[in-house]
């Protein structure tokens, strides 16, 4: 992403770029539901297998500036020691990622939450579990939308800090919620990208992947583990607590802050 926009515009294109991730990951699936009565669900898997061809030709078509100056193939465990050398080199970025990483690891996703709290606790049908996915999938849309109309604020690290912040007390407010009535990723990898050398981009933005992909998932397993001991609100709420704490923690560090 570093070497297809200017530098000045890379915050804006990780805004959107999470933004388009999050919206085709909330429509996608409804129209996946739509179709599955018409052509079935083989005719769903050679649609979705159909749709990558525009994606591997636009990705054959570009030609990227400054491509060249990618680091060596490596091996996979020196790689990401790099990464985290890197990133520790920075006064900023550990912090941040910490943040991240909590976040990540001790906020349950909304697959394991969601249809927990909407059966259990608000006794909500099949349709209304459905519309708070799509409720959590707008969310993310407007707030990738509101962080690209930002331009390229100054100080990133505070944007970190305050998304962490609303995301806890927006957790606490679905925990404690008992009626159906009642941006922190694109800011960190915007920061992972302008903060490093740029031979090192591609190897820290990796870290970004382990922690989308391995350390969720990883948190997944123990929530649901705490769901079923105490319950779906007292588990969101504890897991916010923590989240809001580390992200307090990371506000007192005036480099992380200041970033």
């Amino acid at each position: 992403m570093a070497h297809l926009v200017p530098k000045a515009e890379l915050f804006n294109a990780m805004s959107l770029q999470s933004m388009v991730f999050t919206g085709a990951s909330t429509v996608g699936p409804a129209l996946a539901g739509l179709a599955l009565s018409r052509i079935g669900y083989a005719g769903n898997f050679l649609a979705n297998a159909v749709s990558y061809l525009g994606v591997i030709g636009a990705l054959a078509a570009m030609r990227v500036p400054g491509a060249q100056d990618a680091p060596l193939r490596t091996a996979t465990a020196r790689a990401i020691l790099d990464a985290l050398s890197a990133v520790r080199a920075d006064a900023a970025l550990p912090s941040i990622l910490v943040v991240f990483a909590a976040l990540l690891f001790l906020g349950p996703s909304g697959t394991v939450l969601i249809p927990v709290m909407g059966r259990a606790v608000l006794h909500l049908d099949a349709p209304r579990i459905g519309m708070l996915f799509a409720a959590a999938g707008l969310g993310s849309v407007i707030g990738g939308v509101s962080l690209a109309s930002l331009r390229d604020p100054k100080h990133k690290g505070r944007l970190v800090i305050a998304a962490a912040l609303l995301w806890a007390a927006s957790l606490s407010g679905f925990a404690l919620s008992r009626s159906f009535q009642l941006g922190t990723s694109s800011t960190t990898m915007t920061l992972l990208q302008t903060r490093v050398p740029p031979q090192m981009r591609g190897r820290v933005m990796s870290l970004n992947t382990l922690l989308n992909m391995g350390v969720r998932p990883l948190g997944d397993f123990p929530a649901a583990a705490v769901i079923a001991a105490v319950g779906a609100p007292l588990t969101a709420l504890a897991s916010a607590v923590l989240v809001a704490l580390i992200a307090l923690g990371a506000a007192l560090r005036p480099a992380a802050r200041d970033a």
